[in-house]
């Protein structure tokens, strides 16, 4: 899975602990929102593990204090397939973010040794005209405001129990969003104009004991700079208590999010909170508990852990009216592998999603490496599985076997992906052509109606990703470049341009 988007040299020096943690090669760095970026560390030893956790800088001071809320958590095992480079005792890289107005701390630590990055993003640049105002109440500071674009057709994944991925796979979505100031005010920038925006308030940092209420039927459309009514964090009425345990009833934490989630059937208003768990594995929500017309869920979103699979989803959902004193979560511990290849084309395929599903058990899922093995983690209390393969999103594909049952044990579960097309967008706004046949440099021709941000990115026949052009800021007009591709590989490849929130695919045949 080697990569070359980041050009760095780790200086082979006694250094120990997680160090050198980097943003595009930088500890500190401000990004416009939808800037592509790799986030990079090394460990102390090969196999090492390493927490990785994302806070929100609340004081402005780009340092990391016990009063920044902690936003995301993961465990990541060196060397593992989502070790990107494969190779022990060297880097990660993490390519992808949300797309959140706001300041962050990032921080890793391996055996007890820290180091932090800073990392700011701002609105697009130039920004848009497309925006939506508003304030929570009361005014505080530093609650995530998402706007979350609803366009319905898509198709649910049960791999994913995280609350808002139920909300984006359950319309192909994508999201916005910015962080309130200390008056409750927030303003988030959209690419273009878009209806159908649901706008919701989430307390991911434990800032506040409010419980967010949001009306579900309430879409904004955004052609313009929109003003929305305040979004009211409300107090609770009732607290659920709960704990997170594996299948040997040992406690899990304090790496889980857990939420509540009521939902009044009558008016379609939904009331929610987010939390940590604790060390103990033990919880509590603040939550509204309304006497009619409710439904509670209750659900528990892992970041990825490699020795337990994610939380059954039937125990993360109550009818009616629950326990809330006693609400409980397994994650079943992973004790045996199910394998096999990944191929592309006939070619084994690299950094390809292979997840499997459960539907008592909950769902893994893992990454295909550069010889195409894969080794997804499963436990060998449940008979069998669902595996199945997610193929790049920026190529057509067919994949022969579908999704394939598979037992804890087994080996030889190959997947063969066949690559019909590149995945077309049209943008009336913008035109873009290369020349479909290459020895040193790919030669481009971008045509710009209006201003916008422009990044050119080049894939291999796999979906994974090689290289990155960014500008910021492009003005009307005709532009011709040059990309030199003297260190590629002959073979097939694939160039996207995309301006604002709009892309067209090219591709390439580079011979040498």
């Amino acid at each position: 899975m080697k990569r070359s988007i980041l050009l760095l040299t780790f200086l082979t020096l006694p250094l120990f602990g997680a160090h050198n943690l980097r943003i595009n090669g930088f500890p500190q760095l401000t990004l416009p929102i939808g800037t592509y970026f790799v986030i990079s560390w090394e460990t102390e030893l090969p196999g090492a593990t390493t927490d990785y956790k994302v806070y929100f800088d609340i004081n402005d001071n780009q340092q990391l204090d016990t009063a920044d809320p902690l936003l995301g958590y993961s465990v990541l095992k060196e060397g593992s397939a989502w070790d990107l480079d494969e190779t022990a005792n060297s880097f990660y890289s993490m390519t992808e973010y949300q797309t959140i107005i706001g300041k962050y701390l990032l921080y890793v630590e391996d055996n007890g040794v820290a180091d932090t990055a800073y990392l700011e993003l701002t609105p697009f640049v130039p920004p848009t005209d497309f925006r939506i105002r508003g304030h929570v109440t009361p005014p505080l500071k530093g609650i995530p405001v998402m706007a979350v674009k609803l366009s319905m057709g898509g198709k649910f994944n049960p791999s994913y129990w995280n609350a808002i991925s139920l909300v984006k796979q359950a319309g192909e979505t994508q999201t916005w969003g910015a962080f309130t100031q200390a008056d409750g005010g927030f303003e988030i920038y959209l690419p273009t104009a878009m209806d159908s925006i649901c706008v919701m308030a989430i307390d991911f940092g434990d800032i506040t004991d409010l419980v967010s209420q949001q009306n579900l039927l309430n879409l904004v459309n955004v052609d313009t700079i929109v003003e929305i009514d305040p979004i009211p964090l409300v107090e609770p009425t009732d607290t659920a208590y709960g704990i997170v345990v594996d299948d040997l009833n040992n406690p899990l934490g304090p790496y889980f999010h857990v939420m509540s989630m009521t939902i009044n059937t009558f008016d379609m208003s939904m009331f929610w909170a987010i939390t940590y768990n604790h060390a103990d594995g033990t919880f509590q929500l603040p939550i509204v508990n309304l006497p009619t017309f409710a439904m509670y869920m209750f659900m528990v979103d892992n970041p990825f852990i490699p020795d337990y699979m994610t939380p059954t989803p039937f125990d993360t959902i109550a009818m009616g009216y629950p326990q809330f004193d006693s609400l409980q979560f397994i994650a079943y511990v992973t004790d045996t592998m199910i394998s096999g290849h990944v191929y592309m084309n006939g070619i084994p395929a690299d950094n390809i999603t292979v997840s499997a599903v459960n539907l008592q058990a909950g769902s893994n899922l893992t990454l295909s490496l550069s010889s195409g093995d894969y080794e997804l983690r499963v436990s060998s209390k449940f008979p069998e599985y669902q595996v199945s393969v997610t193929p790049p999103e920026t190529l057509v594909c067919e994949v022969q076997e579908g999704t394939q049952p598979a037992a804890p044990g087994d080996t030889g579960v190959d997947f063969h992906i066949t690559c019909l097309s590149v995945e077309e967008h049209t943008a009336p706004y913008f035109s873009f052509d290369i020349n479909p046949i290459a020895t040193d440099r790919i030669e481009l021709i971008l045509t710009l109606c209006e201003i916008s941000p422009v990044r050119f990115m080049l894939y291999d026949l796999t979906g994974r990703k090689l290289h990155e052009l960014s500008y910021r800021s492009l003005a009307p007009g005709v532009y011709r470049m040059a990309w030199d591709i003297g260190e590629l590989h002959s073979g097939i490849y694939f160039l996207r341009c995309v301006a604002g929130d709009r892309y067209i695919t090219r591709k390439v045949v580079v011979l040498h």
